[in-house]
């Protein structure tokens, strides 16, 4: 309800907007009228639609190579384990962040990707949310982890995968 009133009011102010620029056109007050009214509506959604396609081609062009390179360093940085087995960038966070294995940096980290795109999911949607998603996801497939945290080295006393 609270929303259906605040569109009612911007359009009150738009229509009191245009219904002021009548005022410049004795002869057909009706012509000032629907360009004021086609300058406050249709043109914020072609100024957002431009943004949006300039945003991403320079994301295709620029960005991406750049946010999946970030995210990999900070990986190998703070040594996350591998990402194997794990396809959802929010299912590799949350293992990383309850994993008894992982140093409180690497956590750390972790909930700080999370919270990251966790907050462009609310305030870029469209733009950086998809695109640092796609960057981390990419980042993971990418992401070899270090033999102390992979899972190939392990210690000699450690017999829990030999088969007798």
């Amino acid at each position: 309800m609270r929303t259906f009133a605040v569109w009612l009011f911007y359009i009150c102010v738009d229509l009191a907007i245009a219904s002021i620029a009548t005022l410049s056109n004795d002869q057909q007050p009706f012509i000032p009228f629907l360009f004021t009214l086609a300058a406050l509506w249709i043109l914020p959604v072609a100024i957002g639609i431009l943004g949006l396609l300039k945003f991403w081609m320079a994301y295709w062009l620029f960005w991406k190579t750049r946010m999946t390179r970030f995210y990999k360093a900070e990986m190998y940085k703070f040594k996350f384990p591998a990402s194997h087995g794990h396809y959802a960038w929010n299912e590799y966070l949350d293992f990383v962040m309850t994993d008894p294995a992982s140093d409180q940096k690497t956590v750390m980290k972790a909930g700080f990707f999370s919270g990251e795109i966790e907050g462009f999911r609310t305030t870029r949607p469209y733009t950086t949310f998809l695109a640092a998603q796609s960057c981390l996801e990419h980042a993971m497939n990418e992401y070899q982890a270090p033999p102390s945290k992979s899972g190939l080295f392990k210690g000699a006393n450690d017999t829990s995968s030999d088969i007798f």
